[in-house]
């Protein structure tokens, strides 16, 4: 309350220009403070003012204004306990009435887990692996295969340095959605494949090379665009908080392009 009694938790009173805000009334009056926008490519929003429509990623939301929000298709909250958190309106002191909900994306889905053992002897996989990206050189105007990768945010892919040795960003692309080892988008069996330029290569600043074991053989990749995720293109699940472990003779699946017992990719 605007009454010049310091009773806030600091042992102030009100701010002055809040204060004055608060008793204005009539046309002219117009709040000192504006929310912040609210823009990501995870969320669904929508704001209104006066119950018209308003753009969210607008700069500024004059108090009053309301936004709901959800995750988009593929996208879950960051914590659980922002599960119900779906809407905020933006208060006279410039701030939303909630944390504006964060999303992550979505992990390790698959539509068919099944898999091939071995390459020797196995054959194409019916559902793709949807975190697996393939790596392409280019020699003499043409991209080759060169490596494997793996998605791990939507515009991150994580690889082995020494598949990087004397490259620059224009001399990789990804491809992720592909079955077949050549660049070229082959629609008859790889509807879902898309190609991708490099934006940024970030080598592990400890790697060794051949000389070294190839000790910390490690690299991410920035992509020069935010990928838009669906059920055949998202990241794989990463235990950032080091809670999980892998016992003694657990199985697993390693996915990639390797050499057939034909000689071929």
């Amino acid at each position: 309350v605007c009454d010049n009694f310091n009773d806030c938790i600091n042992g102030d009173d009100e701010m002055d220009l809040l204060c004055k805000s608060n008793n204005c009334h009539g046309p002219d009056c117009s709040s000192p403070f504006n929310c912040p926008p609210i823009k990501s490519h995870r969320l669904i929003a929508s704001c209104s003012y006066n119950s018209q429509s308003v753009l969210c990623a607008d700069k500024i939301h004059q108090p009053g204004t309301v936004a709901k929000y959800s995750c988009k298709k593929f996208y879950e909250p960051q914590r659980n306990v922002q599960r119900n958190n779906t809407e905020a309106s933006c208060q006279k002191n410039g701030k939303w009435s909630s944390e504006i909900l964060k999303c992550k994306a979505k992990c390790g889905y698959l539509k068919d887990t099944a898999a091939v053992p071995l390459i020797v002897n196995g054959y194409p996989v019916n559902n793709l692996f949807p975190w697996h990206a393939t790596m392409f050189i280019k020699r003499e105007n043409q991209y080759e295969f060169a490596c494997g990768a793996t998605l791990i945010t939507e515009s991150v892919v994580a690889s082995a340095a020494h598949c990087f040795t004397g490259l620059k960003e224009s001399d990789v692309k990804f491809a992720i959605g592909k079955r077949y080892s050549n660049i070229t988008i082959r629609t008859d069996g790889e509807p879902d494949a898309k190609t991708f330029d490099v934006k940024r290569i970030y080598r592990h600043p400890m790697y060794l090379d051949n000389l070294g074991n190839y000790g910390q053989d490690i690299v991410l990749v920035e992509l020069n665009e935010i990928i838009q995720l669906d059920e055949n293109i998202h990241p794989i699940c990463i235990d950032w908080d080091g809670i999980d472990s892998v016992a003694a003779n657990q199985s697993g699946i390693l996915v990639g392009m390797g050499v057939t017992e034909n000689d071929t990719f």
